[in-house]
């Protein structure tokens, strides 16, 4: 059996320098905890901190989080969204049929 391959690093630096060689293999990932001595904020110290950035701050907050969205897809043609989401029972059952099964299997 071959001896597991250590790469340690930061995870962006890594993923860049090694992710063709790593898809489709099985990876196991330990997260080290940071050398941070300060305590975590608190809730009230977060909102505060969150209420009081700049538009900037916001934008660019919104920007990253945008840029690390899936495009979205297409509905397809005669769909609505909502018929996409909640989808369709595969079956041609009644509501009454299908309510008498749950109730007998209840």
């Amino acid at each position: 059996m071959a001896q597991p391959e250590v790469l340690e690093g930061q995870w962006e630096d890594i993923l860049a320098g090694n992710a063709a060689r790593l898809v489709g293999r099985k990876v196991r990932i330990t997260i080290e905890p940071e050398e941070n001595t300060e305590e975590a904020p608190t809730l009230e110290d977060a909102i505060t901190k969150l209420n009081s950035r700049t538009p900037e701050e916001i934008a660019a907050a919104r920007k990253r989080i945008l840029d690390a969205s899936p495009e979205p897809r297409p509905l397809p043609e005669g769909k609505t969204l909502a018929e996409v989401v909640m989808g369709q029972w595969p079956g041609d059952e009644t509501d009454e049929e299908i309510h008498e099964a749950l109730r007998k299997l209840s």
